[in-house]
């Protein structure tokens, strides 16, 4: 499930190069439309559902992964920690969380997200997160970071099942 996926490019992008998997954009009413006119025009329509709903109000349940790409450096804290919450409410026992986001690096360096986290701050409210800081609104809502794995300009945190 693809949450907060919006015109449901990223899970067409993955469901064309593989064969395999099925998978649900899941998004506000406005952005399903777009969705919905991607899936028919890439020929996916067979393994892809565009599902409507609001992530601060529950996100559908039972799927193998959940993605989060760009979608949590919108919101504060507290917004994002109810959005995790639902996620992890969601997820089954089996199920893994990938979040596609920035992850701040240590030190005063410049660097781009550092300065992606002041136009979020204005724009949006919301903000870029250090390691430390995603590992402790995870733990809030009740996930564990595993791992972080650098993917170009983004990082991927890879929340897993315990073993």
């Amino acid at each position: 499930v693809d949450v907060g996926g919006g015109n449901g490019t990223l899970l067409a992008h993955l469901l064309s190069r593989h064969a395999q998997l099925r998978g649900t954009v899941f998004e506000r009413a406005h952005a399903a439309d777009a969705a919905r006119a991607l899936v028919a025009a890439r020929g996916l329509g067979d393994r892809c559902d565009v599902a409507v709903g609001d992530f601060f109000g529950e996100v559908p349940r039972g799927a193998d992964v959940y993605v989060l790409a760009r979608v949590l450096h919108d919101w504060d804290d507290e917004r994002a920690r109810a959005i995790l919450t639902n996620v992890a409410a969601a997820m089954e026992a089996k199920a893994t969380l990938l979040i596609v986001d920035d992850v701040v690096p240590p030190g005063d360096a410049p660097h781009p997200c550092k300065w992606i986290d002041l136009q979020m701050l204005a724009v949006t409210g919301g903000r870029e997160r250090n390691e430390a800081e995603w590992r402790s609104l995870l733990a809030l809502s009740g996930l564990s970071l595993g791992r972080v794995i650098q993917r170009g300009p983004a990082s991927v945190l890879v929340i897993e099942p315990s073993p």
